[in-house]
């Protein structure tokens, strides 16, 4: 008997997979541009299985990312995130949002968590397409969660911009998704922030901009959206949708 209950968990789509990847190719929904230059735009998806190792420590096995971070890990003394975020709140205007956003990160630090593979894979796309130490940019990414079975459907947009620029076009795309079929839920958005090496003031911090949060309460007012995480490649944030309205907002 337990032989055949091993056997279930290990076909089940839940167990851990060989390795922090995606099964399947994903689904290109928009390419235009040159892919390794800022305005290079992709646009693609992946439905899969809600495999366990998407929440594990794993990393995926891309040199790209591997140099991302061994280059931030020498050139950044301290990678903790608390201390990233009290050394822009040090450089930010106390009456700016951000700087009241930067405040609240570090009073809710029990938010931040180390990065998943998840985060990571997703990462590990931006920085095939880009240098992120030299040309830091951004990537967006929409997780949708069936409500019935144990799978995923992942939206992952970028213009290789240092900000998020399009968000109409990816937000149509997963409003498109959600009412074309009712056992979707809008459970994630993520975005990266980056490690600007020559600026201390934006170095890896996980705290929303004002910017941000406008979005996330966008998103959970128009697609139910029900948490935002926010990774630098090392530590996300977690924000469910009932703290939305504690952040700074434009």
């Amino acid at each position: 008997m337990g032989k055949f209950f091993l056997l279930v968990w290990l076909l089940s789509p839940t167990a851990f997979a060989a390795k922090c990847a995606f099964p399947t190719a994903p689904t290109v929904l928009l390419s235009s541009g040159d892919p390794g230059k800022h305005g290079g735009r992709l646009m693609q998806t992946w439905e899969v299985p809600a495999a366990k190792i998407f929440w594990s420590k794993e990393k995926p096995v891309t040199p790209s990312l591997k140099k991302f971070t061994a280059t931030i890990e020498k050139a950044v003394e301290d990678l903790s995130p608390v201390t990233l975020l009290k050394r822009a709140l040090a450089l930010t205007p106390a009456h700016w949002g951000d700087a009241k956003n930067l405040k609240l990160a570090v009073e809710r630090a029990d938010a931040i968590r180390e990065v998943r593979c998840l985060e990571s894979l997703l990462l590990s796309f931006q920085t095939d397409r880009m240098d992120m130490v030299a040309e830091p940019t951004e990537f967006m990414a929409f997780v949708l969660k069936s409500r019935t079975t144990e799978k995923l459907r992942i939206f992952y947009y970028t213009a290789n911009e240092p900000g998020i620029k399009g968000l109409k076009e990816i937000s149509e795309a997963v409003e498109k998704e959600l009412a074309a079929k009712s056992d979707w839920r809008l459970w994630v958005n993520l975005h990266n922030h980056n490690f600007m090496l020559t600026k201390p003031n934006i170095l890896g911090v996980t705290a929303p901009s004002t910017a941000d949060v406008g979005a996330f309460r966008n998103f959970a007012k128009d697609m139910g959206l029900e948490e935002a995480w926010i990774t630098n490649g090392f530590h996300t944030i977690v924000i469910p949708q009932a703290d939305f309205a504690i952040w700074s907002a434009p």
